[in-house]
């Protein structure tokens, strides 16, 4: 009785929703896929506030995933590019996307950018924030610092 009593509320709650009343509203993790728990709360907080700020830019949103390792089969190319194709635009939000993918156990960093945001950075242009900026970083194991800067 307990489990039709609740039902009923909810559904009484949601019954009228007018389609002009909904609005959609992008949950904090919507930039970060941190599949193992690389960073703490606050190093967490803060790389999502900085891919936040930075969607709000004209260069584009960046997602960022953290793997352990790629899928069986995949490159980092692969992955990467299915990732941020499989990112839809909701309606009145930019094109461009730029994915970046880090991959701990096979080394692996890739920025990937859609075909509005490669003209601006360039594979040549990524790759070097990869080599110059991210990858001294990890090397010296600081993952959450070479990330931050190069977002």
């Amino acid at each position: 009785m307990k489990k039709l009593t609740a039902y009923l509320l909810l559904l009484g709650c949601c019954w009228y929703t007018p389609a002009q009343e909904l609005s959609v509203t992008l949950p904090k993790e919507h930039y970060l896929r941190d599949d193992v728990g690389l960073f703490d709360r606050e190093q967490r907080g803060v790389i999502i506030s900085l891919l936040e700020k930075q969607s709000k830019k004209s260069l584009g949103r960046i997602y960022l995933d953290i793997l352990e390792k790629l899928p069986a089969g995949q490159s980092v190319e692969e992955y990467a590019r299915r990732r941020l194709n499989d990112r839809s635009r909701l309606p009145g939000e930019k094109a461009d996307k730029i994915m970046l993918v880090v991959v701990l156990k096979d080394k692996m960093v890739r920025m990937e950018t859609s075909r509005d945001v490669s003209p601006v950075l360039s594979d040549e242009f990524c790759h070097q924030v990869n080599r110059e900026i991210m990858i001294p970083k990890f090397k010296a194991g600081n993952y959450y610092a070479g990330i931050k800067a190069g977002i």
